[in-house]
């Protein structure tokens, strides 16, 4: 008789003990099923052309436009790792790409420079008929 009441002292103590390594197991279970999931993101920006303004300062303010989205989307979503902007360009009806900024988290807090992720394309500048102006 003095067996069966030690194992169940034994039992009851370690009741609490098994509590404590279920609620752990059952915390560690849903932490490992709620994987964060990083993803990127992709936005158009346009700017228009004044009358007064070179193609250089209409380039400026594309850099401009495109380090404030990139930054709006880091700072709104701390999931994103990558940033996908076009930038547009508009002069009366002429609407064509003026740069593609394309950076990661990572890359963008050490260097926070549009120019050094943006792709110029070349050709915005006679497609939005401004190829005489010049700085």
């Amino acid at each position: 008789m003095n067996s069966s009441i030690a194992t169940w002292r034994l039992s009851r103590s370690t009741l609490p003990l098994l509590g404590i390594t279920l609620g752990i197991w059952a915390i560690d279970a849903i932490t490992v099923c709620q994987v964060a999931q990083a993803y990127s993101t992709e936005q158009i920006v346009s700017v228009q052309w004044d009358a007064d303004e070179t193609y250089e300062g209409l380039t400026r303010r594309a850099e401009m436009a495109a380090r404030t989205a990139a930054q709006q989307s880091f700072d709104r979503d701390i999931l994103i790792t990558t940033v996908d902007i076009l930038v547009l360009g508009e002069n009366g009806s002429s609407v064509v790409p003026i740069l593609r900024l394309k950076v990661d988290r990572n890359d963008w807090r050490n260097r926070p420079d549009p120019q050094l992720w943006a792709i110029y394309y070349g050709s915005s500048r006679s497609l939005l008929e401004l190829g005489g102006m010049q700085e």
